[in-house]
């Protein structure tokens, strides 16, 4: 992430989840002789990015709902740290279980760090 601080752009660390969408290729001619080409992925971030109430090593995030405006990133695919899978929170209301709108990040090659919660990602810092 990017914020503006003392009116200079400058990089904050930040964890984001989003739902892939898909992968594209640009070839950029910065140099007549060596084409670089970078590959990019289209995602679409989720709402609300948190910790579980019960360990701070557990992130969680919140989908936007249909009725809400997604919101999306271009990311370079060297950012992508991990693929994740999500577990819906369930929750016990007088007895009843419901299903909740936050999920559980999860991740089969990866140990989250002990306090994900110090840079959990907000969607309004996004430029």
């Amino acid at each position: 992430m990017t914020t503006m601080v003392n009116n200079r752009l400058q990089s904050i660390p930040n964890w984001y989840l989003g739902k892939l969408l898909f992968f594209f290729e640009i070839d950029l001619e910065l140099e007549e002789s060596r084409p670089h080409g970078s590959f990019y992925a289209v995602v679409e971030v989720m709402k609300s990015h948190k910790t579980a109430l019960h360990s701070k090593s557990i992130p969680m995030v919140q989908p936007f709902s249909e009725t809400e405006n997604k919101k999306y990133a271009v990311i370079d695919v060297a950012d992508i740290i991990s693929t994740v899978g999500l577990i819906q929170k369930i929750d016990l209301k007088n007895n009843q279980v419901e299903s909740s709108n936050w999920f559980y990040v999860i991740s089969p090659s990866t140990a989250f760090h002990k306090d994900m919660s110090t840079n959990a990602g907000k969607i309004n810092d996004l430029l």
